[in-house]
Protein backbone atom coordinates (compact mmCIF):
# COMPACT_ATOMS: atom_id res chain seq x y z
CA UNK A 1 0.00 0.00 0.00
CA UNK A 2 1.17 3.50 -0.71
CA UNK A 3 0.88 6.37 1.74
CA UNK A 4 -2.35 7.72 0.21
CA UNK A 5 -4.04 4.34 0.56
CA UNK A 6 -2.81 4.03 4.15
CA UNK A 7 -4.11 7.51 5.01
CA UNK A 8 -7.61 6.35 4.06
CA UNK A 9 -7.45 3.38 6.46
CA UNK A 10 -9.02 3.39 9.89
CA UNK A 11 -6.67 4.03 12.80
CA UNK A 12 -7.45 0.55 14.17
CA UNK A 13 -6.00 -1.10 11.06
CA UNK A 14 -2.92 1.11 11.19
CA UNK A 15 -2.40 0.32 14.87
CA UNK A 16 -2.59 -3.40 14.07
CA UNK A 17 -0.07 -2.89 11.25
CA UNK A 18 2.24 -1.10 13.71
CA UNK A 19 1.98 -4.09 16.05
CA UNK A 20 2.87 -6.48 13.25
CA UNK A 21 5.84 -4.35 12.19
CA UNK A 22 7.04 -4.18 15.81
CA UNK A 23 6.81 -7.96 16.20
CA UNK A 24 8.43 -8.86 12.87
CA UNK A 25 11.95 -10.17 13.47
CA UNK A 26 13.08 -8.65 10.15
CA UNK A 27 12.19 -5.12 11.32
CA UNK A 28 15.11 -2.90 12.25
CA UNK A 29 15.23 -2.23 16.02
CA UNK A 30 14.66 1.54 15.59
CA UNK A 31 11.64 0.89 13.34
CA UNK A 32 10.24 -1.64 15.80
CA UNK A 33 10.62 0.89 18.61
CA UNK A 34 8.85 3.57 16.57
CA UNK A 35 6.04 1.15 15.68
CA UNK A 36 5.57 0.27 19.36
CA UNK A 37 5.53 3.98 20.30
CA UNK A 38 2.88 4.79 17.69
CA UNK A 39 0.72 1.86 18.82
CA UNK A 40 1.11 2.91 22.47
CA UNK A 41 0.10 6.48 21.61
CA UNK A 42 -2.97 5.14 19.81
CA UNK A 43 -3.95 2.98 22.80
CA UNK A 44 -3.72 5.99 25.11
CA UNK A 45 -5.92 8.09 22.81
CA UNK A 46 -8.53 5.35 22.52
CA UNK A 47 -8.58 5.00 26.31
CA UNK A 48 -9.28 8.74 26.61
CA UNK A 49 -12.41 8.39 24.50
CA UNK A 50 -13.73 5.31 26.30
CA UNK A 51 -16.32 6.02 27.58
CA UNK A 52 -17.00 8.97 25.27
CA UNK A 53 -16.34 12.32 26.91
CA UNK A 54 -19.38 14.36 27.94
CA UNK A 55 -18.00 17.45 26.28
CA UNK A 56 -18.36 17.64 22.50
CA UNK A 57 -15.33 19.91 22.46
CA UNK A 58 -13.20 17.27 24.20
CA UNK A 59 -14.52 14.54 21.88
CA UNK A 60 -13.61 16.59 18.80
CA UNK A 61 -10.15 17.29 20.23
CA UNK A 62 -9.50 13.58 20.80
CA UNK A 63 -10.78 12.67 17.31
CA UNK A 64 -8.48 15.34 15.84
CA UNK A 65 -5.51 13.83 17.71
CA UNK A 66 -6.44 10.36 16.46
CA UNK A 67 -6.66 11.65 12.88
CA UNK A 68 -3.24 13.31 13.20
CA UNK A 69 -1.80 10.10 14.63
CA UNK A 70 -3.40 8.12 11.78
CA UNK A 71 -1.54 10.31 9.27
CA UNK A 72 1.76 9.83 11.13
CA UNK A 73 1.23 6.06 11.25
CA UNK A 74 0.52 6.04 7.50
CA UNK A 75 3.70 8.01 6.77
CA UNK A 76 5.74 5.67 8.97
CA UNK A 77 4.23 2.44 7.63
CA UNK A 78 4.24 3.24 3.90
CA UNK A 79 7.93 2.54 3.22
CA UNK A 80 7.98 -0.47 5.53
CA UNK A 81 4.90 -2.14 4.06
CA UNK A 82 5.95 -1.46 0.47
CA UNK A 83 9.14 -3.45 1.05
CA UNK A 84 7.25 -6.59 2.15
Amino acid sequence: MNVDELRRQDSVLLAVACSKVAEDEKTLPEDAAQARALKHEWVKLIARQTPPPRSVHEYVAIRTEIDQLRMRMAEFLAPLLSSL
